[in-house]
């Protein structure tokens, strides 16, 4: 058994003790080929999360708009609370099949058929303890209903997630990139008909069932270009996946968790509009961090790879993928604190959302934190150190409870937005996250040169604002733009891309070129 179609397999690395040519610290044939690997899934990843963030960024603020902030906040609780319950559905899969069939794609049918097994078993046994969960928090039954909907929606999403894990496994993100877009688009198609139609809460989430039970049949479709080995139900690698998944499954709760706590003790602490003001802060926060959950995504299968035959390659491309999440977490924080207004206006308009500008305000340093958090996160769970993260993850959702307790209140008594409080706990904790991740990284993987990058970084940051801030009174339409433009230049000026920056952006660039060569044919 193998893949077949389309299969591609790495030139075999010859297990030197040394990872560079000559000792100049360029990367040797073998991390090359890693980094054409990483370059060309980043692309694929790229591509996809760009329309589907515009795609799903355009339903979200039709969605907002058509519901107001009050329904909105129901909506985005019931989507929250289902959401972190499904972490138990997935049992470490995203994590542990990634990682397992990257080192044996032989058996990728089984991981794929034996996956599919487990979510829906575990999906049953989720239901009725949500269902309960929901009446004991006292919500109301319009609310019940629309987390009773919310379930179906992340079953077959779930689904839908069992194919992707197979992609990237196989290092094979093209495959992830056409099949995301396939979903995404059924499902925004669903809700936007629903929007049209007039229809309330639940309407649009039976619409967004029905849109993700569709689009299923073209996710098994595009799997069939892989070549996987028929798909089967083994109880050997139940097991196995049961086994291994657990410290990946404790660290998607301890994850998830955090979303739901915030949404759940908002409700209770706060009116419904203020989850609704939240709640449209955080959908900016989950469009712009795509750049780093793709290149995490990216580089978890080679990483796993490295980390275990040639360990020099994987401190180089954690160094190089730390470097890129500088480079672009800067200027997005930067960017966040300058044009949060504008954001808001622009997707959701300030009659009902005004106070969201400000809870993006106090989140824009989480963007840097959690950009660095996110690439180090995905190296320490590469080097089977995932246990001791997610750990750190747990005691920092234990954080989180006891801040939001605290500081919602106080937020929503002096400033009528207890989102505030919820945000600020939000950064704190990244902040302990952070340093979590600095203690458990292995060793020298952290290179002095990160820190000159830093400098040279925040330096084309400063401009960056001095540009907006001369600007301020003129168009967003000219200030944003300006501002990114003089960012790109001071970071080339002051030599903030070096030459392996600039070796990765070509691998992307021809690798593009390929795609779009082929895709003319």
């Amino acid at each position: 058994m193998g893949l077949k179609t389309g299969e591609r397999r790495e030139p075999a690395a010859p297990r030197a003790s040394t990872a560079t040519d000559g000792g100049t610290g360029a990367l040797s044939p073998a991390e090359g080929v890693g980094r054409r690997v990483v370059a060309q899934n980043a692309l694929f990843l790229v591509l996809s999360q760009i329309v589907t963030a515009i795609l799903s960024f355009a339903v979200t603020a039709l969605l907002a708009r058509h519901l107001g902030a009050q329904n909105y906040g129901v909506f985005y609780v019931a989507f929250s609370f289902v959401q972190s319950v499904f972490i138990l559905v997935e049992l470490g899969q995203d994590f542990y099949v990634v990682r397992a069939v990257s080192r044996d794609r032989d058996r990728a049918g089984e991981y794929f058929g034996t996956g599919l097994a487990l979510r829906a078993a575990a999906t049953a046994a989720v239901y009725i303890p949500v269902m309960g969960a929901a009446h004991v928090l006292g919500y109301e039954e319009a609310t019940r209903s629309a987390i009773a909907l919310m379930v179906l929606f992340h079953f077959t999403s779930s689904l839908g997630n069992g194919f992707s894990v197979i992609y990237r496994g196989a290092e094979r993100m093209e495959f992830e990139a056409v099949s995301r877009v396939a979903f995404r688009t059924v499902v925004a198609a669903a809700t936007v008909i629903a929007i049209l139609l007039d229809g309330g809460i639940l309407t649009v989430i039976e619409a967004q069932v029905l849109g993700a039970a569709a689009a299923l049949p073209l996710l098994a479709l595009i799997l069939r270009r892989l070549g996987v080995p028929r798909p089967t139900v083994n109880l050997r690698t139940a097991r196995e996946i049961l086994r291994g998944g657990v410290p990946f499954l404790f660290y998607g709760i301890v994850t998830t968790a955090h979303a739901a706590i915030d949404a759940i003790m908002l409700s209770k602490l706060a009116p419904a509009e203020v989850v609704g003001w939240y709640g449209a802060a955080i959908r900016f926060v989950g469009i712009l961090i795509f750049p780093a959950t793709i290149l995490a995504a990216a580089l978890f299968p080679t990483l796993s790879r490295l980390f275990i035959s040639r360990p020099e390659g994987y401190r180089l491309m954690t160094a190089t993928g730390l470097r890129a999440m500088l480079l672009l977490g800067m200027p997005i924080a930067a960017g966040t604190w300058l044009f949060a207004e504008q954001a808001v206006s622009l997707a959701y308009g300030l009659e009902d959302f005004s106070n969201a500008v400000t809870i993006l305000k106090v989140l824009s340093p989480y963007f840097i934190l959690v950009f660095i958090n996110i690439i180090l996160g995905t190296a320490i769970m590469a080097a089977n150190r995932q246990s001791a993260w997610a750990s750190s993850k747990g005691l920092c959702v234990l954080l989180v409870i006891g801040l939001n307790a605290a500081l919602i209140p106080l937020c929503q008594t002096r400033f009528g937005n207890g989102g505030i409080g919820s945000a600020s706990a939000m950064l704190f904790t990244e902040v302990v996250m952070l340093v979590a991740a600095f203690l458990l990284i292995p060793r020298a993987t952290l290179v002095p040169a990160l820190w000159r990058d830093l400098g040279r970084i925040l330096a084309a940051v400063a401009g960056m604002i001095g540009v907006a801030w001369l600007l301020r009174g003129v168009s967003s339409a000219i200030t944003i733009p300006a501002s990114g433009a003089a960012y790109v230049a001071l970071i080339f000026l002051l030599g903030g891309i070096d030459r392996e920056d600039v070796a990765l952006l070509r691998d992307v660039a021809r690798i593009g070129s390929r795609g779009a060569i082929a895709g003319g044919r």
